[in-house]
């Protein structure tokens, strides 16, 4: 009886155990150069503690992507805004102090370490940039705080990820729309394909509604008024504008986000090809 009773008691107590754990979660706010650090308890959210990030007193550098290393030591956030480029900063987790920082490209966003490697691959945006301007991916060793490489890719690269394995990388180009993907262990791009659906052969300027032009928060920089724009260039952007990719948990495939076009295609990594879409 009494052996019943202890059975019972844990199988009671083992859930409410689990149900009482916290969970925290470091989230950017780009336009105060400030991170939070939020602890969620399976019912409510908190803010812990608000992190000033950067080291221009005067100036917003504009915090961008985030992301935590493996063994979560340490965490990583880039800057977007420099004079002209942006940096990588690396934060001790506990106390949230900045360990080191290294500079990029220009406007460094989105990125992700590989279980692999062991390096972190950040897109440079290049937001301010010419719409017929490659950008790249930076290739750091967060250890070092060093840039190893950068691997050229498409024009505005955003939405940087890796297959669970941590042998590919995939980014997507929001002004030429196309999606890469990058060798881990050989740092090259080793396949594109355009993230347009099969059907949708148009990609004339007058599928692109203002409406869809508005949809990203850095959308008004792209604007013509200044004579930098598109219509000084003449260059027309694909409707599609993928801003996203994200790999399945099986990695056989890859989800594109379409911004442009409010839809998400799927990409099968084997046969490389649209097969889905949303």
């Amino acid at each position: 009886m009494k052996s019943y009773f202890f059975q019972l008691i844990l199988i009671i107590t083992i859930p409410a155990q689990i149900l009482a754990r916290d969970y925290y979660v470091y989230c950017a706010a780009e336009s105060e150069d400030e991170v939070a650090l939020i602890r969620f308890d399976g019912k409510k959210a908190y803010v812990e503690k608000r992190i000033q990030v950067g080291v221009w007193p005067v100036e917003i550098e504009g915090p961008h992507g985030i992301t935590i290393s493996p063994e979560g030591d340490y965490w990583y956030l880039s800057m977007a805004h420099g004079t002209p480029y942006g940096h990588l900063y690396k934060y001790k987790t506990g106390t949230d102090e900045m360990v080191d920082r290294v500079e990029l490209g220009l406007f460094p966003a989105s990125m992700e370490i590989s279980n692999s490697t062991g390096l972190l691959y950040v897109v440079n945006f290049n937001l301010h940039g010419s719409h017929e301007e490659k950008s790249t991916v930076s290739i750091v060793d967060p250890e070092e705080m060093i840039e190893i490489d950068r691997v050229e890719t498409g024009v505005m690269p955003h939405g940087s990820r890796l297959l669970n394995s941590g042998m590919k990388h995939y980014s997507v180009a929001m002004m030429s729309g196309e999606l890469f993907e990058i060798d881990a262990m050989r740092m090259a791009v080793s396949r594109k394909i355009l993230t347009k659906p099969a059907n949708n052969k148009n990609h004339s300027m007058h599928n692109m509604s203002h409406k869809n032009m508005k949809k990203m928060d850095h959308s008004h920089m792209m604007s013509n008024s200044d004579k930098k724009g598109m219509a000084a260039m003449g260059h027309k952007m694909p409707p599609e504008k993928p801003t996203w990719v994200y790999p399945h948990p099986n990695d056989k495939f890859v989800y594109v986000v379409n911004n442009g076009t409010d839809n998400v295609v799927e990409v099968d990594v084997d046969n490389w090809k649209i097969t889905r879409t949303f």
